[in-house]
């Protein structure tokens, strides 16, 4: 926290600006008084910079103080709130990285996948069960495979060693075209939105994968290379039980 505090009032002062701090100690409802003490002062700060405790202990307040017209920094511990910024390492891809590692050290090959849907699982169960909502206006890209696929990109695997692919289907598309596309075919309503900052932090960016070097060099060819040839062919299984 000391070293944060150095460089952020070396930074902040260069601009012109003012840094105050408040050390909780790591006290949960020391740190809570002192945000709430900043937000409802009659000298409300622009930018309140947090080094949560937690995942949730602050929310609440945050969610006030960017209410209130204040910007709200994570540094250091991401935490279950949509912040202005976050600055700081992304612990659980740090934990993937070495366990990757890990495994690549005893000549295992590793496989890194989107979503994995199948005959029994995906998107599209939801969709038609009425379960799905969308996030945001569904504009954001997704990639995902079929679990037969990944079923053939595993057995090709066994013969490399110590390498990373990145596997997945030909074709990433946004949310709003695959949930059209299921909800034409299937004949359901269009799934509602809701607020992007209300659904799980991996559905609110872009996470569209190239697949082609993984499918070239383990000479795989994807069974299902999109979402309709893998959800029209479960649609047939299904009406086949």
């Amino acid at each position: 926290a000391q070293g944060w505090a150095h460089y952020l009032k070396t930074e902040v002062e260069a601009w012109g600006g003012t840094l105050e701090t408040r050390d909780p100690n790591w006290v949960v409802d020391a740190g809570a008084q002192a945000i709430t003490d900043a937000i409802s002062s009659d000298t409300r700060p622009d930018v309140l910079i947090i080094h949560a405790p937690d995942l949730n202990s602050y929310s609440k307040l945050m969610k006030k103080a960017q209410a209130a017209g204040t910007y709200v920094i994570l540094v250091d511990n991401p935490a279950n709130f949509p912040a202005d910024a976050f600055v700081g390492s992304d612990w659980d891809r740090l934990g993937q990285l070495e366990a990757e590692a890990a495994w690549r050290a005893i000549s295992a090959t590793v496989l890194r996948c989107p979503g994995i849907y199948g005959a029994e699982r995906g998107l599209h169960h939801r969709v038609v069960r009425g379960e799905h909502r969308l996030p945001g206006d569904g504009s954001r890209f997704t990639s995902r495979i079929h679990v037969e696929d990944l079923a053939a990109l595993l057995l090709a695997a066994r013969t490399t060693r110590g390498e990373t692919f990145v596997v997945g289907d030909r074709e990433p598309a946004s949310q709003a075209d695959v949930c059209g596309w299921i909800c034409e075919r299937y004949g359901v309503p269009f799934p509602p939105s809701v607020p992007i900052e209300e659904v799980h932090e991996t559905l609110r960016g872009d996470r569209r994968i190239d697949p082609s070097r993984a499918l070239a060099r383990l000479g795989v060819e994807p069974r299902y290379p999109t979402y309709r040839e893998g959800m029209a062919t479960m649609r047939a299984l299904k009406q086949g039980a």
